[in-house]
């Protein structure tokens, strides 16, 4: 892929109108060090059976040899928008999008607009492995780079029926080595809990599943980082 200058304080596209079936990755763009970048998903025409659009920004320390994911849009299934509020992104970036559900098409673009203005950090993820929805002992969510933020939460969205287990938030320094940063807590059907602790620098944080379920099901896992 080639690598783009980025526009600067302007308004740019970095995804222009674009209709997509499946699963996709966008151009790798250039950026400074400390870019501040807000984004918006733009969704006008949706097709298909059950059709989900999750779209990432990523970004690479590395020259574009590996990639992580900071900041998981909301996902859409219908026309409309998903919002990245301003952000400070490192390094080099792109946009993936991921399409499911049965011969989706969805027709999408993706704006950017650069802020004069300094901002923080604001990391993301929303994650829907289905062991660790379903309660799977010891099921972890993807890891979130949270190098620089001062402030951790995550939550775990449950369906009705089941008896539910329990979830516990950890950090690492090296993506290797795991501690919890507060105990366990019980998910609860049918509704969403919240992991606390007394947040800990590290590099990665993570949901492990640290009590089995039995006959749950979950909607979504949401780490969020600032």
């Amino acid at each position: 892929m080639s690598s783009v200058p980025a526009q600067g304080f302007n308004v740019a596209t970095p995804i222009t109108p674009n209709t997509v079936i499946a699963s996709g990755i966008g151009q790798t763009i250039a950026n400074n060090q400390g870019l501040n970048l807000g984004a918006v998903v733009q969704v006008t025409n949706v097709l298909g059976t059950n059709p989900t659009l999750n779209v990432v920004l990523q970004t690479s320390q590395d020259g574009g040899a590996t990639w992580q994911d900071v900041f998981h849009f909301e996902q859409l299934t219908a026309d409309g928008s998903a919002v990245m509020p301003p952000n400070k992104i490192f390094g080099l970036h792109r946009y993936v999008w991921n399409v499911g559900g049965t011969l989706p098409s969805f027709t999408f673009s993706i704006l950017e607009t650069g802020c004069a203005q300094d901002v923080g950090l604001s990391r993301r993820i929303f994650d829907y492995t289905a062991a660790l929805l379903a309660g799977t002992l010891n099921a972890v969510s993807a890891p979130l780079t949270v190098a620089g933020a001062h402030a951790l939460a995550a939550f775990v969205t449950l369906a009705a029926g089941g008896t539910p287990g329990s979830y516990v938030l950890e950090v690492s320094p090296d993506g290797v080595n795991w501690v919890p940063v507060g105990g366990p807590t019980a998910a609860v059907a049918g509704a969403t809990i919240s992991l606390e602790g007394t947040f800990v620098p590290a590099q990665y944080a993570r949901v492990r599943c640290s009590a089995a379920g039995t006959g749950q099901t979950g909607s979504v896992v949401a780490l969020t980082a600032v």
